[in-house]
């Protein structure tokens, strides 16, 4: 699995601890569990029949049918459709939810805008990973102890800067923020954003 695609499942997860989640108003728990059985084997595999087999079955799910792009599935819906590069098709699904809160929809808007144009226009897909680092920043200042926001800054960051001059940032930070500890910065954040540096994609 494309290291780039394994970032948004991190900022996925990071950005689910938003306190702003849309909550469903059906007591039904929608059932993505076949899909997401598929889906599991497209990644340990690396068998795309599973992958659009997975696609395949998320477009047939009533709840995906009925709500579209939620909080609640996006962990499996943005990857299937990032695998597939069908970026435009996810661009029309962040834009036309109802279920995502803004924070959400503007984050993987600017990020799969930015994944659509990396490699045929520069400086227009930096421009969205701007606008993210920009988000981010508005967030932190809100809540300034949520190590995920830290995450999710640093590893857009890494997208567009060198990694080293992140890591002078990052004990910049380390100096003067309180409430996180020192081992987050130095062995979790510098090693992760470093790793994820080297994976990075030559584009083609």
């Amino acid at each position: 699995m494309n290291k780039i695609l394994v970032f948004l499942l991190i900022i996925t997860y990071s950005c689910s601890s938003d306190n702003q989640s849309v909550i469903s108003h059906s007591d039904k728990v929608p059932d993505y569990s076949e899909i997401r059985k598929k889906h599991t084997q497209y990644v340990l595999t690396h068998n795309k029949s599973a992958l659009k087999e997975s696609y395949s079955l998320l477009k047939k799910n009533s709840d995906f049918k009925t709500n579209g792009l939620s909080d609640s599935n996006k962990d499996l819906v943005l990857p299937i459709y990032m695998e597939l590069k069908k970026y435009d098709d996810l661009l029309d699904l962040i834009h036309e939810s109802r279920n995502l809160n803004e924070y959400h929809k503007t984050f993987y808007d600017n990020y799969i805008t930015y994944l659509k144009f990396r490699c045929i226009e520069g400086e227009k897909a930096t421009f969205y990973i701007e606008k993210n680092l920009s988000l981010i920043k508005e967030k932190i200042k809100s809540s300034p102890n949520d190590s995920s926001l830290l995450v999710d800054y640093f590893f857009n960051k890494v997208l567009i800067t060198n990694v080293d001059s992140l890591h002078l940032e990052i004990d910049s930070m380390k100096k003067n923020r309180v409430g996180i500890s020192s081992e987050f910065y130095d062995h979790v954040l510098k090693e992760s954003i470093r790793e994820f540096s080297i994976q990075i994609p030559d584009c083609p």
